[in-house]
C-alpha cells in the first residue's frame, strides 16, 4: 500500500484510521456497476435482440415483432413479424421508432454499423413483394429467403435486397470488409437455382451459404460451405485483404452425441464428437484457405466470433463436451461457456470453461481497448462453479463475465428480474461503459426497475465495467459482499454510502477500508475490537 503516513483518532473504543497517500492505490477488479437500465416493447412479442451505438451518444434498438402501432410503437406493422428498430437518446428515452417489412413475416438475425455511416441488417423474409419486400419469393411460396436491408441513422430505408434458391435460406450474420463490400453468411436447404450457383453438399441437409454483395447490395458472388452432416448457425467476420472467417457448428442428425463424422465435402478434418465448431477463412474471391473442427466429445454449437485488436479471433460457444478433443476442463454442470482465444491461423492459444450447476449459454461477446474481454449470456444456474450469486427467481437470467486477455476471470455478474431473461446483445461505448439489451419477459423486480410491456419485451442496461456506485443494498457485515450494490467490499477508492434502514457492522479484527462515507439514513455499528481506514486527501 505506498502509505505516506497514517493518523490515528480513537473515539468510544473504535480506532479510525485515517490514510494519506500520494498515489493511485491498486484495488482487484471491481463488479461492474447499472448506470441505467430501460423496458421498450408492446402488448405482444419482441425477439432478436441488436443494440448499436449512435455517435450522437444514444442507441439504436432492433428486433422482430408482431405489433401494429400502439403503446410504445408509433409506426404501423406491415404484416406478421416485422423488423422494428427504436431510437433511443443517451439517458434511454425513445426518441422515435420505424418498422420493416412485408405481409408476411420478417425475423432479424444480425446487423452491422457501416463505414458510411448506415445500420444494414440481416435475417429472413417469407413475405411476396410488399411492403418493403421489393422483390417476389425466390422459391416456393411460403419459405424465406436472405432479407438484408440497409437504412440510415435516422431511420430512412436507403435499399433492401432478397436473395435465395427454392426452398428455404435465412442470413445469420453480416460484415463488411475494409474496401466498403459486405460478406453475409447464412444456412441455406436450397437446390442451385435463383441466386443460388451450387448444389447443396448432401440434399436435404443445411449448408452455410456465403454471400459477397456491393455497397449497394448487388450480389459478386456466392458460395456453398458443408459436409455429408447438418452445417447450422454461421457468424462471418471480415479477414485481411477482403476475405473472411466464418464458423458456426457441423451436426448429423439422428445420432449418438459422441458419434465422430468423417471428412467430407469442404471439411477436411474428422469431427471430435457430436456437434462440432467448423472454423474457415475464405479469401476474397470466396475460396476456401483453410478450415479447422473445434470441439470436445459432446455437443459443441451456437458459436460467437471476434477479430480481436491484434488479429487474434475470440469464440464462445455452448458446450456440453467433458474434458476431451481441444477442450482441457470438463463441464462444471449442464451446458457451459466454451471460451478460445485463437490465432489468425487458428490455432488455439487458450480455451477455458466457465459455469454453474445448470444450463448457461453465451450468446454475444466483445473486446476492451485494454485487452479485456466481456460475455454475456442467460443462465440457469445456481451458485456454484464460476457463479458466485445466486438465481434471481426460478428462471433464466443474464449472465456476465469479464475476462482479462489471457483467459483469467476477472468478475462475473448476475441481472435479472423475477421472469426470463435471455437473447443477449453487446455492444462497446468507450473505454469502460457499454450497452447490454436482453429479451425479458419480466416486471419491475431486482435489475429490473421497469414493468413489462407485454409478453417479451427489449430489455436495455448501460452499464460500466468498474463499478461506480457503491452503497448498501442490505443491512449486513462490512466484509459481506452482500451488503453491498458492488457485491465486494469497500475498498479505499470508494465513496461509500449508508442508505435508508441499513444497518452495517464491522465486526472484531475486522480492518475495514473506504476512500470516503456519506450516511444517507443509514447506520455503522463498530465492535471493540473492528477498525475502519478512511483515505483523506494530502
Amino acid at each position: 500500500m505506498r502509505q505516506i503516513s497514517t493518523t490515528y483518532l480513537s473515539m468510544r473504543g473504535v480506532v479510525i484510521c485515517l490514510l494519506l497517500f500520494y498515489h493511485y492505490l491498486p484495488t482487484r477488479a471491481q463488479a461492474p456497476s447499472i448506470m441505467w437500465n430501460k423496458t421498450v416493447g408492446t402488448p405482444t412479442y419482441e425477439l432478436g435482440q441488436l443494440v448499436f451505438k449512435t455517435p450522437d451518444g444514444g442507441s439504436l434498438l432492433c428486433m422482430s415483432t408482431t405489433s401494429d402501432s400502439t403503446s410504445g410503437k408509433t409506426s404501423r406493422g406491415k404484416g406478421a413479424y416485422d423488423i422494428w428498430v427504436v431510437k433511443l437518446d443517451s439517458s434511454g428515452q425513445q426518441l422515435w421508432d420505424r418498422s420493416f417489412g412485408g405481409a408476411g413475416n420478417e425475423q432479424l438475425e444480425g446487423g452491422i454499423l457501416t463505414q458510411d455511416g448506415g445500420l444494414v441488417l440481416v435475417g429472413l423474409t417469407a413475405s411476396p413483394a410488399s411492403g418493403d419486400v421489393e422483390e417476389p419469393n425466390r422459391g416456393l411460396d411460403g419459405w424465406a429467403d436472405y432479407w438484408v436491408l440497409k437504412i440510415d441513422l435516422n431511420g430512412n430505408k436507403l435499399w433492401a435486397r432478397r436473395f435465395g434458391g427454392i426452398y428455404g435460406d435465412r442470413a445469420t450474420s453480416v460484415a463488411e470488409t475494409s474496401d466498403g463490400k459486405l460478406i453475409v453468411a447464412g444456412t441455406s436447404n436450397s437446390l442451385s437455382g435463383a441466386d443460388k450457383s451450387e448444389n447443396p453438399r448432401q440434399v436435404g441437409y443445411s449448408d452455410f451459404w456465403v454471400l459477397k454483395l456491393d455497397a449497394n447490395g448487388n450480389k459478386l458472388w456466392d458460395k456453398v460451405l458443408g459436409g455429408v452432416e447438418a452445417e447450422d448457425q454461421p457468424v462471418v467476420v471480415a479477414a485481411a485483404n477482403g476475405g473472411c472467417y466464418v464458423v458456426g457448428f457441423t451436426y448429423l442428425y439422428e445420432t449418438s452425441s459422441h458419434y465422430v463424422t468423417p471428412p467430407s465435402g469442404d471439411r477436411s478434418q474428422s469431427g471430435k464428437g457430436g456437434c462440432d465448431l467448423w472454423l474457415l477463412l475464405l479469401a476474397a474471391d470466396g475460396t476456401k484457405v483453410w478450415d479447422k473442427v473445434l470441439g470436445g466429445n459432446d455437443d459443441d454449437k451456437y458459436p460467437q466470433l471476434t477479430k480481436l485488436a491484434n488479429g487474434e479471433l475470440l469464440i464462445s460457444c455452448y458446450s456440453i463436451s467433458n474434458r476431451s478433443g481441444d477442450k482441457s476442463e470438463n463441464i462444471r454442470g449442464g451446458f457451459d461457456v466454451w471460451v478460445l482465444r485463437l490465432n489468425p491461423q487458428g490455432a488455439i492459444i487458450w480455451e477455458k470453461t466457465l459455469g454453474g450447476d445448470g444450463f448457461d449459454g453465451f450468446t454475444d461477446q466483445l473486446e476492451f481497448p485494454n485487452g479485456n474481454l466481456l460475455l454475456a449470456g442467460m443462465t440457469f444456474s445456481n451458485q456454484t462453479g464460476e457463479k458466485s450469486e445466486p438465481k434471481r427467481a426460478n428462471s433464466y437470467d443474464i449472465w456476465l463475465l469479464y475476462l482479462s486477455s489471457n483467459g483469467t476471470l476477472l468478475w462475473e455478474k448476475t441481472l435479472g428480474g423475477i421472469d426470463d431473461e435471455s437473447e443477449t446483445t453487446l455492444i462497446r461505448i468507450d473505454a469502460e461503459q457499454f450497452y447490454l439489451g436482453c429479451r425479458s419477459f419480466s416486471g419491475q423486480s431486482y435489475e429490473k426497475t421497469e414493468s413489462a410491456r407485454g409478453l417479451g419485451d427489449s430489455w436495455l442496461l448501460k452499464m460500466n465495467v468498474n463499478c461506480i456506485s457503491m452503497h448498501t443494498v442490505a443491512t449486513g457485515l462490512w466484509n459481506s459482499p452482500g451488503t453491498w450494490s458492488c457485491r465486494r467490499q469497500p475498498s479505499l477508492l470508494d465513496r461509500v454510502k449508508l442508505r435508508q434502514g441499513h444497518t452495517v457492522t464491522i465486526p472484531n479484527s475486522i480492518n475495514a477500508t473506504a476512500g470516503s462515507i456519506r450516511y444517507e439514513g443509514g447506520t455503522l455499528r463498530v465492535d471493540p475490537r473492528g477498525r475502519l481506514f478512511l483515505r483523506t486527501p494530502q
